[in-house]
């Protein structure tokens, strides 16, 4: 038991780490995220996970100039 309990926590530390970095992106323009998705990944439907990741925006659909965020790096 304690093996198999160690092998789960060993799949589970690789998937975490197997996630692309974070990392600061300050907007250039104003916008929203499907808008910065498709900027940054060139897919406007990881909006969704710049929301998950960003929860002090407090309107998704309003990103301003120069406001940081945390992005997945490429």
């Amino acid at each position: 038991l304690r093996d198999a309990a160690q092998a789960m926590q060993q799949m589970g530390e690789a998937a975490l780490n197997a996630r692309p970095p974070l990392v600061t992106h300050v907007a250039a323009t104003p916008g929203n995220f499907h808008l910065l998705a498709h900027r940054l990944y060139g897919d406007y439907t990881r909006a969704d996970q710049l929301a998950r990741i960003n929860p002090q925006v407090r309107n998704p659909n309003f990103i301003a100039q120069g406001q940081e965020l945390l992005v997945y790096a490429r």
